[in-house]
């Protein structure tokens, strides 16, 4: 059994996995890396093509919004075209400032959100070396549109407020990064403003349990209660449900708390049932679930039981742990951490928590399947209404003789598997036997002909293309390691630095808004028998690097064709027979175009 120590590789394979399930998308488009308001100001930029290879040139987007395409001028004049979802990611060759927090963090002036209405609690981090804490008030541009990627902030002036009231302003050069500072949320969302209750526009959470750990370091614990202001407007894209008032009753006063001296804030008191509404809430991101496993603290002690990451993907404090679901919920703060390791089988990630592994082995293994995060799982496979080119559904029984089974229209959706050598790949509610297990690209008929241009990004997506080569395709694990410094330590920013800047704040960092809950999830079936092509062959095509599934037509092939340097560099002659060859031949020229 293999451990991953590379928490960043299974975060980012794992928060796919709710993407994952949606249906009837097209190929995914490159990733853009800049605000799209500095293309207003800036040209000279780069692609990467979906083969790896990296163009530099003269950039523009005038085709963008609009028709999803974009231009490069290369320094030899040479001009190429793209449609981005040739592309794995593009953007301008400009050092930008980079916003290391959610637009939802900031108390916006207005809902055009070109500056703050204050100066709040942050951090700008200076190009010259020096990290700066205090309040900073930020100018600049933002954007509603998907395309610029929601949490985009183009930064124009940065003045920056220090504990004595002196201000200093800062240009967009000066800038390397800068972020809010917000308290640590020790307590789910749904947790601890359930039954809340709204008054003057304020939302107040019921009186509770709870605990605040002040920047010093000092904990206060007492009746607590929680205050959200709703300041944005009701039709806002971004409507903050960020804590702005915390009261404490201590001693029989209450105490309105100072929320820049606040480090975090909990409740008291908590299980691993109270947590998940008794095993009832599931997140997306497997880690943040709980899961038997081994927690050793830098104190040198070492224990076993139940724990999971928090608060959100990426961005996490510490871990939850407990005995079992029923004792006191201990938090474990990141920085006193040696070493924290989840056991995640692939029966308990689907079907609840707690399950007792079997105590013999399956020694009668015939295949594996890939699940939406990318992991590899061995077992033994058989095909249930087995129809040659298509099956209906399988039963899975992993190592540990756990059994599951997939396919159909209630259970949750894989990827693919392979059964003695044959790949099979999941098409709606049905698994579909590729032609041949080519790699990365491989056909498979098309088993709703009549839908076939409404198929695509079934799996993994591109993002998991990053993980592939990063450790050479899906994972084959069941055994997760994590062992990560979370938040950002402003102290290791400034190597002068020797004002003592508490390690590890909550920025936000990788924060998501409004995060999902698995809610027995199953795939979007079409309820109709799989059928081949009356004339013909009708094939999709299936990139079991990046989990894509497409139509296998004269637009997909033209973005994977375009993603491929050989191809571009071809003269007009040879790009005209290319784009002539039927399925097969060009399945085979865009494989070797990708090794």
């Amino acid at each position: 059994m293999k451990t991953l120590t590379n928490l960043w590789v299974l975060v980012f394979c794992i928060c796919v996995a709710d993407s994952l399930q949606a249906q009837n998308m097209p190929l995914s488009s490159g990733r853009l890396t800049t605000p799209l308001p500095y293309f207003d100001d800036y040209e000279q930029g780069y692609v990467i093509l979906r083969d790896g290879n990296k163009i530099e040139g003269s950039v523009s987007i005038k085709q963008y919004e609009k028709q999803n395409k974009m231009d490069v001028t290369d320094a030899s004049g040479q001009k190429y075209k793209f449609n981005v979802k040739s592309l794995k990611t593009w953007g301008l060759s400009i050092n930008i400032p980079v916003n290391q927090s959610p637009l939802s963090y900031y108390d916006w002036k207005n809902d055009k959100r070109k500056e703050n209405s204050e100066p709040e609690r942050g951090f700008v981090q200076l190009h010259s070396g020096e990290t700066l804490e205090g309040k900073i008030l930020i100018e600049g541009r933002s954007s509603d549109s998907p395309l610029a990627g929601n949490n985009f902030f183009a930064i124009e002036t940065l003045t920056f407020v220090d504990e004595y009231g002196g201000e200093k302003e800062f240009d967009r050069k000066d800038i390397k990064s800068f972020g809010r500072i917000l308290p640590w949320d020790l307590a789910p969302k749904h947790l601890v403003m359930s039954g809340s209750a709204v008054v003057m526009g304020k939302s107040k959470s019921k009186k509770m349990s709870g605990f605040v750990i002040k920047n010093n370091g000092d904990r206060v614990e007492g009746t607590m209660q929680l205050v959200v202001k709703n300041s944005m407007k009701s039709d806002s894209k971004i409507k903050s449900d960020l804590v702005d008032e915390i009261y404490m009753d201590i001693n029989g006063s209450t105490e309105k708390m100072d929320m820049d001296d606040i480090f975090a804030y909990g409740m008291t008191d908590l299980t691993i049932n109270k947590l998940t509404n008794n095993q009832d809430i599931k997140y997306t991101v497997e880690e943040m679930n709980f899961h038997p496993g081994t927690l050793k603290t830098k104190d040198g002690s070492s224990k076993n039981g139940y724990l999971a990451y928090f608060p959100t993907p990426g961005n996490y404090y510490g871990v939850y742990f407990a005995e079992n679901f029923n004792s006191e919920v201990e938090i474990i703060a990141m920085e006193d951490i040696e070493d924290a390791t989840q056991e995640i089988s692939l029966i308990e990630a689907f079907s609840g928590y707690g399950m007792d592994a079997s105590s013999s082995k399956n020694s009668n293994i015939n295949g594996y399947i890939v699940d939406l995060s990318a992991r590899k799982y061995e077992g033994t496979i058989s095909l249930n209404e087995d129809n040659d080119w298509w099956a209906r559904s399988i039963d899975f029984t992993d190592e540990d003789n756990n059994k599951i089974s997939y396919g159909g229209t209630e259970a949750l959706p894989i990827a693919y598997f392979v059964l003695d050598g044959q790949m099979y790949v999941q098409n709606k509610d049905v698994f579909v036997k590729t032609e041949e297990m080519k790699s990365p690209f491989t056909l498979l008929n098309n088993p709703y002909v009549d839908n076939s241009s409404k198929l695509g990004n079934m799996a993994m997506t591109m993002a998991a293309n990053q993980l592939a080569q990063d450790i050479g395709g899906a994972v084959t694990s069941s055994t997760v390691a994590f062992q990560m410094a979370s938040g950002m330590d402003l102290s290791n920013l400034d190597n002068n630095s020797s004002n003592g800047l508490q390690a590890a704040y909550n920025l936000g960092n990788a924060a998501t808004e409004g995060l999902n809950f698995l809610a027995n999830k199953a795939i979007n079936g079409s309820g109709k028998v799989p059928k081949l092509a009356k004339k013909g062959r009708d094939f999709n095509v299936f990139n079991s690097t990046t989990g894509e599934l497409a139509h296998a037509d004269k637009d997909n092939w033209e973005y994977l064709l375009e993603g491929c340097l050989t191809y571009l560099k071809a003269d007009k002659n040879t790009k005209k027979a290319i784009e002539a060859y039927d399925d097969l031949k060009m399945q085979e020229y865009v494989n070797k175009c990708y090794q």
